[in-house]
């Protein structure tokens, strides 16, 4: 099984070049990015319930370094993790290798929902970060000026398709009510977990670039949309006064908010050291596909 990426940008070239981990489940070598790592975590007794040793995602929701102690991979794919409940299977020995270790009964759902929620980490990340870029750093920007712009171009500038890393459709992406305060320093749990997903199309650029539409009505639970919503044109705003020439003089912000919005993610370099905004984002919505079985070709 192999994972497909048709253009080479960014979120490609960090997702293939990060360091390698083996699956507990395949025993085959990927990068950590293609793996979910999970490590024991110890829960101390409370009232009723005893103390336990339980086999948890580790580095999924947000962004951190590995916990110290062991810790097993397994390919970020919804079925492998489900192998992890078989009898037998180059897994077992890690989980019985460690006393008293046990796997949640819904390690699937928890790994999903912590899938979703990286994404909004990631965004809310994005939006501190370029509100502290210094004072004309966008404009400096030669070929990526922003991390969001509408799609396509209101002025049909081509160029533009320059460092998109995925295309994100709006559409069914309910925003809080306006009069409603909204706060996006905590990132909400999903209320549910959808199952029936569709596959992310593989939208042309241009003759050499291809790029994944995400439609994340169907992907996001009801219980998040306003938080997806709410960040994804926060960013867009913050960006904006900027001075970067990006949208008509006739825009209305009830326009720029329509549920029918398609909105183009670009990498935009945000230091000298190479980091790059927007890659992040996309791989995490990249691994949110992956676990329901997407983007994934069976060799």
């Amino acid at each position: 099984m192999q994972l497909v990426l048709t253009n080479v940008d960014h979120r490609t070239v960090k997702m293939l070049t990060s360091r390698t981990r083996m699956c507990c489940v395949t025993r085959e070598l990927r990068p950590v990015a293609h793996l979910i790592r999970l490590t024991p975590i110890y829960f101390p007794s409370t009232g009723d319930r005893p103390h336990s040793l339980q086999l948890l995602p580790d580095g999924v929701a947000e962004s951190s370094t590995a916990s110290k102690g062991k810790s097993l991979y397994v390919t970020c794919h919804r079925d492998y993790i489900k192998r992890l409940y078989e009898p037998k299977g180059p897994h077992l020995p890690f989980i019985r290798g460690i006393s008293s270790l046990q796997l949640p009964p819904n390690l699937v759902d928890i790994i999903h929902a912590q899938l979703l929620s990286r994404v909004l980490w990631e965004l809310r990340y994005i939006l501190r970060r370029i509100r502290h870029l210094p004072k004309g750093h966008l404009e400096s920007q030669k070929k990526t000026q922003r991390v969001l712009v509408r799609w396509p171009n209101p002025k049909g500038q081509m160029d533009s398709a320059n460092g998109v890393v995925a295309l994100l459709d709006l559409a069914g992406l309910t925003p809080a009510p306006v009069d409603s305060p909204f706060d996006l320093k905590e990132i909400p749990f999903p209320a549910s977990l959808p199952q029936n997903v569709p596959s992310p199309l593989m939208t042309p650029l241009s003759e050499h670039q291809d790029v994944p539409t995400y439609h994340l009505a169907s992907l996001f639970p009801p219980s998040l949309h306003a938080y997806l919503h709410k960040s994804l044109w926060s960013i867009f705003h913050v960006e904006r006064p900027r001075g970067v020439p990006n949208t008509s003089s006739s825009d209305t912000k009830g326009k720029e908010q329509s549920e029918h919005e398609l909105l183009a993610m670009s990498t935009l370099e945000a230091s000298s050291n190479g980091s790059a905004l927007g890659t992040d984002v996309a791989i995490a919505l990249w691994r949110l596909v992956c676990f329901h079985g997407y983007g994934w070709e069976q060799t």
